[in-house]
C-alpha cells in the first residue's frame, strides 16, 4: 500500500490532497490517518476518497495512514510533506541548459552536484554544437514531485511517437550547501 500527497511540498499554508495505492490484493475497509506523523490517528473512516489536509505552518511532516483490509490485516504507509520555503530548483535546470546551448560546458557543470560532475562532463563534451542546439527537445521543463531535506525529485516530460514519457531529475545539496542537479 502506498500514500501519496499532491503537492508534496510548497509554501504554507499548503493544502495536500491524498491518494492511496492498493497493491494488497484485498479490499480496504477502514482508514485511520495521522496527518502530521506525530503518532495520533484520527477516527476510523470507511473510505479515504477526497481527503485533503491543510498544513498552516512550515515544517517537514511524515503523515501516516493505517489501513485495515477485509481480513483484518493492518497496513501502514507514510508520505513526506515539506511545507515552507522550497528551494527554487527550476532556475538551476534552466541555467544548466542555457550554458549548454551556448556551448559553455564549464558553466553548465557548476549546476551539477560534485559527485556526478565527472560523469556529466564526459557526456557534455561528447555533444556536438548541432546536438546542443536540439537540447530543448530532450531536456524539457521540470515539474516538482517531492522535496525533502535530503533531496528533491522533479519530473521531466517528453513526447515521443505521440506518447508522453516521464523521466526523473534529482537535486541534492552539495557539500557547500548549494542545491545542484544530482542525476537526470
Amino acid at each position: 500500500m502506498t500514500l501519496e500527497g499532491f503537492p508534496a511540498g510548497g509554501p504554507a499554508p499548503l493544502t495536500v490532497t491524498w491518494r492511496v495505492g492498493n497493491n494488497t490484493g484485498r479490499a480496504l475497509v477502514q482508514f485511520e490517518f495521522d496527518e502530521t506523523g506525530g503518532g495520533t490517528f484520527g477516527p476510523p473512516m470507511p473510505t479515504f476518497e477526497g481527503v485533503s489536509t491543510t498544513y498552516p505552518v512550515s515544517g517537514l511532516f511524515g503523515p501516516t495512514l493505517r489501513v485495515t483490509d477485509d481480513q483484518d490485516q493492518v497496513y501502514t504507509a507514510t508520505a513526506l510533506i515539506s511545507v515552507g520555503s522550497t528551494p527554487a530548483l527550476e532556475p538551476k535546470w534552466e541555467g544548466m541548459k542555457d550554458a549548454l546551448r551556448r556551448g559553455d560546458i564549464t558553466t553548465a557543470l557548476t549546476f551539477i552536484h560534485a559527485d556526478a560532475r565527472g560523469r556529466y562532463e564526459a557526456t557534455f563534451r561528447s555533444l556536438t554544437p548541432a546536438q546542443l542546439a536540439l537540447l530543448d527537445q530532450y531536456l524539457t521543463s521540470l515539474y516538482p514531485v517531492e522535496v525533502g531535506p535530503h533531496g528533491a525529485e522533479y519530473e521531466l516530460r517528453r513526447t515521443r511517437d505521440g506518447q508522453t514519457l516521464s523521466y526523473a531529475v534529482w537535486f541534492q545539496k552539495d557539500a557547500d550547501g548549494i542545491w545542484r542537479i544530482r542525476m537526470f
